[in-house]
């Protein structure tokens, strides 16, 4: 308990110190606070019992990165670890290392101190003000325990959202057949595939012998790859048409010659040569970046026709191995390779069609899969809160039926949080600290910090009962408060039972002295 003045009075250190004390458990919030900025660099020195055993520590607010290990007068021993393995110390020692969660996750939401971002009465879950409710409702999930249940739905989800995305961009740049888009145009295919079919084997009926399947695969190959090749030569001879064109640049040049400005002088006596001369200056400048990208195009076509060079050997060389001598017509195995060529294409059509549908439709399943997984782990953390909240709400008011807080977690990304039938401050107050006291005691987050701006709406009867609840917790409570003779004899005494420091104007300020007075 941080105990402030009868009179509220603001800037003696209050929220400073749960700052400090969340900076103890790994927070950042403290650097650049009012603290950090007035007293300048200091050392932050603590102490962790765990099992009957202290661990000392230290961590300096010019260095937050790193926290060191000290003895018992905090003298550093020259160990050092960084914040991260720290924290990851922490969690071990209060179980609390779950699947997908960080101490720092876990913790950081239930320290609700001015000048941090999680104050918002009506929306407990919410770490900072950019966090989605998505983000919110898996830390809880994760806070609970809960996540593993969900991971493997989860991971089979985005393994399928993922193949789908590589698949839908591979026909998107046609590096698949990407022509069917409905299930229409996949029977008209299918339609098309079967004809196909039936002119395949009545043009091999039409024959006056039956060709060994083999040599007209062969042959139908041989023109596939004659006739790719074609295609390659002819991009291999345009290419070569351009670079020569580069070639001729790079080797006439862009400027005119002395012999061709003499020339002009001589046909026009009276011209400006030095008019000339300052114009083609500057197009020598421009000539030199121009000739370097000739250079450069010429080294790309250059690079291009050698590649595409390698394919055409490489079609030569196949087709070489290939030729055969067979007695297949010629004519016979053309259209063959047209009909099957075209019976490939439409198939390849179809098989990226029916490809893309079974993708989606294991995407669609692995999410439903997902979220009635989410939604049962939901149902159950939104009972055991509410149940606990409600409970909680009853020794507030010793037995009179009061509204107590509700947390609605409708999906995984959409939920509420409010007292039905009562809106006003002071209750929603209340219920974001029923809320932290509820999880401080359904799950392992070891810590809750309550700023007194909390406390400053609610009605007194309340406050008898919010004390009287910290009072019974097993856990770490730290809670700043003040005009603390505005309260009954039970809360001051509670209060007088758990104070640890207490705050005050006139010297008696966490630091020697309050900022808001001029020096």
């Amino acid at each position: 308990m941080i105990l402030g003045d009868e009179s509220g009075e603001n800037s003696i250190g209050k929220s400073s110190l749960l700052l400090a004390l969340d900076f103890v458990f790994g927070g950042n919030t403290y650097i650049g606070s009012e603290a950090d900025k007035h007293i300048g660099t200091h050392d932050v020195c603590f102490t962790f019992r765990f099992n009957g055993v202290d661990y000392h520590f230290l961590r300096n607010t010019n260095n937050p990165k790193k926290v060191y290990i000290t003895d018992s007068r905090w003298n550093r021993t020259g160990d050092v670890w960084e914040c991260g393995d720290f924290t990851h110390w922490l969690s071990a020692k209060y179980n609390i290392d779950f699947l997908g969660l960080t101490f720092r996750t876990a913790v950081s939401l239930y320290s609700r101190i001015y000048g941090k971002q999680n104050l918002d009465e009506h929306d407990p879950l919410k770490g900072h003000s950019a966090e989605t409710k998505r983000d919110s409702v898996f830390r809880l999930i994760k806070t609970f325990d809960e996540f593993s249940k969900i991971d493997m739905y989860s991971k089979e989800f985005e393994k399928f959202r993922q193949e789908l995305s590589v698949f839908n961009n591979a026909r998107k740049y046609e590096f698949i057949a990407s022509d069917v888009k409905n299930k229409t145009r996949y029977e008209a295919n299918r339609i098309e595939i079967g004809r196909l079919e039936e002119k395949l084997l009545s043009l091999q009926n039409s024959q006056p012998r039956e060709y060994d399947k083999y040599e007209v695969d062969v042959k139908s190959k041989v023109i596939d790859l004659k006739n790719q090749k074609t295609i390659l030569d002819n991009q291999i001879s345009n290419l070569y048409r351009k670079k020569r064109l580069v070639d001729l640049s790079l080797s006439y040049g862009l400027l005119p010659r002395v012999s061709d400005l003499n020339a002009l002088q001589e046909f026009f006596p009276n011209v400006n040569l030095r008019k000339i001369y300052e114009v083609e200056n500057y197009h020598q400048k421009l000539s030199k970046i121009l000739q370097e990208n000739f250079k450069q195009d010429q080294e790309s076509i250059q690079e291009q026709i050698t590649a595409l060079e390698e394919i055409s050997r490489k079609f030569a060389s196949q087709i070489n191995e290939l030729g055969l001598h067979s007695d297949v017509p010629l004519e016979f195995a053309q259209a063959y390779n047209e009909i099957t060529s075209r019976i490939k294409s439409l198939q390849a059509q179809n098989d990226a069609y029916a490809k893309a549908r079974e993708l989606k439709d294991k995407k669609k399943q692995s999410l439903t899969n997902l979220n009635d997984a989410v939604t049962s782990i939901l149902n159950r953390i939104q009972n055991s809160a509410n149940m606990k909240m409600s409970e909680f709400n009853r020794q507030i008011f010793q037995g009179e039926r009061r509204n107590s807080p509700e947390l609605n977690l409708r999906t995984s990304s959409n939920y509420t949080f409010y007292t039905p039938e009562d809106n006003g401050t002071g209750t929603n107050y209340k219920g974001l600290i029923l809320y932290d006291l509820a999880i401080l005691e359904l799950t392992n987050i070891p810590i809750i910090m309550h700023d007194s701006l909390l406390f400053k709406n609610i009605s007194d009867e309340a406050i008898q009962g919010i004390m009287e609840l910290y009072s019974k917790a097993k856990k770490q409570i730290f809670i700043a408060f003040d005009k603390q003779n505005s309260y009954g004899e039970e809360v001051h005494r509670i209060l007088h039972d758990n104070t640890v420091i207490q705050l005050a104007g006139n010297g008696e300020e966490l630091y020697g002295e309050a900022w808001n007075r001029k020096r």
